[in-house]
């Protein structure tokens, strides 16, 4: 039996949420969150554990580098696979530097973006089962 698994879509942009929901749609076992912005994103992770976040770099307000730092920061979230989505492909080894779990530079292909989501998450998830028994 397939494992449900939640995401925790972040990006200012309500198109992207909107292919990244359109990306996961034939996944049954999928629960998608988003939120627009840092702030509503920490406050996401605080009501409601999640098996993978995917965070956009560019956001007004709190940026997604900002985001990772207080993601890392908090005991409960350090293991929690973030995946960083951007254009800026710039950015990438201080994302990575911080903790991102992986880097998908946009526009990123769908197909790439599920298995690596999902990989993550079955990961994730493992981790979970291992340190519970």
């Amino acid at each position: 039996m397939e494992n449900n698994y939640k995401l925790l879509a972040v990006d200012d942009e309500p198109f992207n949420l909107d292919l990244i929901e359109a990306a996961f749609m034939e996944y049954d076992n999928i629960e998608i969150t988003n939120a627009t912005d840092g702030f509503e994103a920490l406050a996401e992770l605080e009501k409601q554990e999640f098996d993978v976040v995917l965070l956009d770099i560019s956001m007004p307000n709190m940026n997604g580098i900002e985001v990772l730092q207080k993601i890392r920061a908090n005991e409960k979230l350090v293991e929690l696979p973030v995946l960083m989505l951007t254009a800026n492909s710039e950015i990438e080894n201080e994302a990575l530097e911080l903790g991102a779990t992986d880097f998908l530079a946009k526009p990123y292909n769908i197909e790439v973006l599920c298995r690596r989501t999902l990989n993550y998450a079955k990961m994730n998830n493992c981790c979970k089962k291992n340190q519970n028994a």
